[in-house]
């Protein structure tokens, strides 16, 4: 008896010197205030709505991250777990330090300061691959949110799939964004990822099995296991469902198949204009069915609905679809717009860029955008410039002017653009 009291004692005097302040590493300060203290009161994602981590700058992400780690102490834990075992006297003793729900919290509130760091918070990507089994959902939420807008690279893919493990209990809309993240990444490496995407594709979630399916055809590499499940899912209910296999095939099959091939040819008539636009795209690619692709694509450019996807399916055909060039400039010109961000008619503008090879009455669409009250239509149309390479010569004035835009994210866009556009020149040059 006397030598489990012994234990205790000296349990407890170990957990009192773990929670002293002076292991604490003195950090940043703004006005007075901690970054910590300002990450409490974070309540945007956009970084600029915060003075005091704005004014630290990327100097804030180690502390964040630290803070991120943040867990329940030994002693805290201890008592939870064993409360009846300890003698009423000594619990005072174990009382010290975080409890699970500060912690719970503060991750909470690390997170969702390193998401508004965006590309800064490359150094927290160590801290956020450890935090994706935690047990609080939201906690994984706002880890694997801040993950994709950090952009995560080849070492992302063991920790993402280690995750696709544990989190067969999650919530259906969590399992969705892994699966679309590991689409992003899944290139770097197929052969690791794509086996698990493909068993998605049966999952009793319709959301989890959709965005496995644009996952899949995001990273396009052949899979025979996969075919016949897309082909089986082209035909589901769900519309999403029948999207992502459209669009998979379009990135996946092989023109040998022709069951593949009838599949999707009898999609050309479905309900959905989305479905229609993914049907035609892969025709296209994968059969070279182009005359027909042409016209279902140029069909779906009146929708409201499917308007964004045909665009870019034309875009990525280039000068093979330059039968479609008058409707994209119409589109991307016309002041009556279906969609109120404007989305569309960039993407149309983009597309009739990349079809016609030069397009500059519709390259001032561009200019209207990169001046949008919303900051992620700006940072789009940064993008979407960047792609146009050496296409559209008035491009590079634009994105010198956008570079310095006050929202960080589109200044980022606009110099990644502008990095982009540098290379196409030099290899233009290279050529002759």
């Amino acid at each position: 008896m006397k030598r489990a009291k012994f234990w205790l004692i000296g349990i407890g005097f170990f957990v009192v010197l773990a929670g002293l302040p002076f292991l604490y590493l003195r950090e940043p300060a703004y006005k007075g205030k901690p970054i910590r203290q300002w990450m409490a009161e974070l309540e945007s994602s956009k970084l600029e709505k915060s003075e005091g981590l704005s004014a630290i700058g990327a100097d804030a992400v180690p502390v964040l991250a630290k803070a991120l780690a943040s867990k329940e102490s030994i002693g805290r834990k201890i008592l939870r777990l064993y409360r009846t075992k300890i003698p009423l006297k000594m619990t005072k003793l174990f009382a010290k330090g975080m409890t699970e729900e500060e912690a719970t919290k503060i991750s909470r509130q690390a997170a969702f300061a390193l998401m508004a760091y965006g590309y800064e918070a490359k150094a927290a990507l160590p801290a956020l691959y450890a935090k994706l089994n935690y047990p609080d959902e939201e906690v994984r939420r706002l880890v694997l949110a801040t993950i994709r807008e950090v952009g995560p690279g080849e070492e992302s893919i063991p920790h993402l799939i280690r995750a696709w493990g544990q989190w067969t209990a999650s919530s259906e809309s969590l399992r969705a964004d892994l699966a679309k993240l590991l689409g992003k990444v899944g290139g770097f490496d197929p052969n690791r990822v794509v086996p698990d995407l493909v068993d998605c594709l049966t999952d009793q979630s319709p959301l989890v099995s959709q965005s496995a399916a644009f996952a899949l055809g995001e990273i396009g590499a052949p899979n025979s296991r996969a075919i016949p499940i897309l082909i089986s899912l082209i035909t589901h209910d769900v519309e999403g469902i029948r999207f992502g296999a459209a669009f998979a095939l379009g990135s996946m099959a092989s023109g040998e198949s022709a069951q593949a091939k009838s599949a999707l040819q009898e999609r050309l008539t479905d309900t959905s204009p989305l479905v229609r636009a993914g049907a035609a795209r892969a025709l296209w690619k994968q059969f070279n069915e182009k005359d027909r692709a042409l016209e279902v694509l140029s069909g779906v450019l009146t929708t409201r609905n499917g308007r964004k996807f045909a665009a870019e399916y034309l875009a990525e055909f280039g000068s093979e679809a330059i039968d479609a060039l008058p409707a994209l400039r119409e589109i991307a010109l016309t002041k009556e717009t279906y969609s109120l961000s404007g989305i569309d008619e960039m993407t149309a503008a983009y597309a009739a860029v990349m079809v016609g090879g030069s397009a500059p009455d519709v390259v001032p669409v561009f200019q209207q955008y990169l001046k949008s009250n919303n900051r992620w239509v700006r940072a789009e149309a940064a993008r979407l410039l960047g792609n146009l390479e050496y296409r559209a010569k008035s491009v590079t004035a634009l994105l010198n002017e956008s570079s310095k835009d006050p929202d960080r994210n589109v200044r980022r866009q606009s110099q990644l653009a502008l990095q982009r556009l540098a290379k196409a020149e030099r290899s233009v040059r290279a050529e002759h």
